[in-house]
C-alpha cells in the first residue's frame, strides 16, 4: 500500500515500494475498502488540528489550510468523538486554554458549519486494535486512525509517527 503524506509546501510523497522516493502531485486513489460514502465529509481532523482552527488556525500549514477551506466546500469536515475528550482532558489539567467553559468549546467545535462529529463504531473499535504493533500505540491515535481508515478519508495530521504510517493518507 502506498503513502500519502503533504509536506508543508503541499506536495504530496508517496511511499511504499511503488513510489520510494517520489514525490507527485494529487491524491492516490482510495482502495475500494476505502471508498468514501457520499454526503461524507471528505476529511478528518486531528485532535492538534482541531484545537489550532478554533484558537490558533495560523499554527496549520498553508496545505493543511487549503485542504480545510476545500473541504469546506465540499462535504466538510469530520472529528472523532475521541478529539473531544482529548481535548477536554488537556483543558482540564490547564495545558491548553479556550474562551468559557470546556463544555460550551466543545459544543462550538460541533456547531461549526460543515463540520462533522465521528462516533466510536465497532468497526472503528476493532480497526483501532488491529494494527500493528509499530504503529502509535496512543489510544487516541489509534481510534482517529481507525476513524478515518472505517470512513476512507485523509487525516489532517502534523504527527509524524501517523504521516509515516503506510496504512493512512495524510495531508500535513
Amino acid at each position: 500500500m502506498r503513502r500519502h503524506r503533504r509536506s508543508s509546501g503541499g506536495r504530496e510523497r508517496m511511499g511504499g515500494p511503488e513510489g520510494v522516493g517520489r514525490v507527485e502531485r494529487g491524491c492516490r486513489q482510495a482502495s475500494p475498502a476505502e471508498e468514501r460514502r457520499p454526503e461524507e465529509p471528505v476529511t478528518l481532523l486531528d485532535t492538534h488540528v482541531v484545537y489550532w482552527l478554533a484558537v490558533h488556525p495560523e499554527r496549520l500549514s498553508r496545505a493543511a489550510t487549503r485542504a480545510i477551506a476545500a473541504a469546506d466546500r465540499s462535504d466538510g469536515v469530520a472529528i472523532s468523538t475521541i478529539s473531544l475528550w482529548e481535548l477536554a482532558r488537556l483543558i482540564d489539567k490547564g495545558r491548553i486554554r479556550v474562551d468559557g467553559t470546556t463544555e460550551r468549546f466543545l459544543i462550538r467545535l460541533g456547531e461549526r458549519p460543515g463540520m462533522t462529529l465521528l462516533e466510536i463504531t465497532p468497526q472503528v473499535a476493532a480497526l483501532a486494535v488491529q494494527f500493528p504493533p509499530d504503529f502509535p500505540a496512543d489510544p487516541g491515535d489509534r481510534i482517529i486512525a481507525a476513524t478515518a481508515r472505517a470512513h476512507g478519508i485523509p487525516l489532517i495530521t502534523r504527527d509524524g509517527a501517523l504521516q509515516d504510517s503506510p496504512l493512512l493518507r495524510t495531508i500535513w
